[in-house]
């Protein structure tokens, strides 16, 4: 794992709720927990989200389900351990038009658990399914120019913004700004698997 990544990653263990947050995949049959977060996330803050999420507003249950079993797909939820809700949701997909690059579409803490570090350590389960699709190789990201919550996270996990602006783009509650990209390379190391995100075992370098 790079360095940038893997210290932010130590620190948010460290310091974040995560003893009451469980971080991992949704499994196919919570759909329905995923499709309540996601739509809660649009609801709660859809300046900050791209247009083509509006899609999402049209899905049929059974389009739900089918995005959990996707194999080019990986998506987690942060699980509050009392109420095993999530409170947060990360989204990330192959790149269908170029297969070795990693589309990190979403990260997102409901209002009622952030400032907990909980965002970095949403990356974690991308990293854990990235172990088996050693084809993909990079990582882009996009965000809403003047997202500083999703610039922050995109310095620490060692991302570069690159020149690439697409100006005066809609977003999903219909105002609109420039996106700003950022990319890097997806590290290939035997420490590329993090601890539960409960757990208070060091991350290697």
């Amino acid at each position: 794992m790079s360095a940038p990544l893997s210290n932010s990653l130590q620190a948010a263990f460290d310091n974040s709720a995560a003893s009451t947050v469980e971080i991992r995949p949704f499994r196919p049959d919570e759909w329905q927990e995923f499709k309540r977060i996601r739509l809660e996330s649009l609801k709660q803050d859809g300046a900050k989200f791209r247009i083509e999420a509006r899609l999402e507003l049209y899905l049929t249950d059974e389009q739900w389900r089918k995005r959990l079993e996707d194999a080019d797909s990986c998506v987690a939820g942060a699980f509050d351990k009392k109420t095993n809700t999530a409170v947060g949701i990360s989204i990330a997909n192959r790149n269908p038009d170029k297969p070795t690059e990693l589309d990190v579409g979403a990260v997102w803490i409901d209002k009622s658990h952030r400032g907990a570090n909980l965002p970095i350590l949403m990356l974690a389960p991308f990293f854990e399914w990235l172990k088996d699709r050693p084809d993909i190789v990079s990582i882009e990201t996009a965000h809403r120019e003047g997202n500083s919550a999703s610039h922050a996270l995109m310095e620490k996990c060692g991302l570069i913004k690159f020149d690439r602006i697409e100006k005066d783009v809609e977003w999903f509650d219909g105002t609109r700004a420039d996106k700003v990209f950022y990319k890097g390379a997806i590290p290939r190391c035997a420490s590329t698997a993090t601890p539960a995100p409960h757990s208070k075992q060091p991350l290697k370098p």
